[in-house]
């Protein structure tokens, strides 16, 4: 495992320690080259298609976790943790790394990046760009959005069941 591996999993062991769990069935992907922030959707005037600067960054993004990640995609809650190492000292923010990321991980590492309840994020600069991807999944925890409430006698609208 190399260094910032170590350090991304570090972070998600930090998260977790927050909630209480482990870090045990954690996976840490790496995905090589310069981190590149999501664009925003562009709608040119008079024109019916859209484009999207970042499109083509997303999708080699997700060739990257796809070939490094070989189970199913995790179906409950997940924490993720980010590490962003850039080339350049450019501005960008952090939130759109890890939007792309998050957006490139949906269907090869979870289901939806709406799963994904805590994340911890970080951008350093160094000479060996690179996205590394730490996550694991969460216990399902009272206060999470994949806690169902009980069911009561009168069914789901208040109302009586017939």
């Amino acid at each position: 495992m190399t260094r910032r591996e170590e350090q991304a999993l570090d972070m998600l062991r930090a998260l977790l320690a927050l909630r209480g769990a482990t870090a045990d069935g954690a996976v840490v992907l790496t995905v090589p080259g310069n981190p590149v922030p999501k664009a925003r959707l562009r709608m040119p005037w008079g024109r019916a298609g859209k484009y999207t600067p970042s499109a083509d960054a997303e999708q080699a993004c997700a060739w990257s976790l796809e070939a490094g990640y070989r189970g199913a995609p995790l179906t409950g809650p997940v924490a993720a943790a980010f590490l962003f190492v850039r080339s350049d000292r450019r501005p960008c923010d952090t939130d759109n790394l890890v939007k792309l990321t998050k957006d490139s991980a949906t269907g090869v590492c979870w289901e939806s990046d709406a799963q994904v309840e805590w994340e911890f994020s970080g951008v350093v600069v160094g000479s060996d760009a690179q996205t590394v991807v730490a996550f694991a999944p969460l216990p399902v925890a009272a206060d999470s959005r994949f806690s169902r409430p009980r069911a009561s006698a009168r069914g789901r609208r208040g109302r009586a069941s017939r």
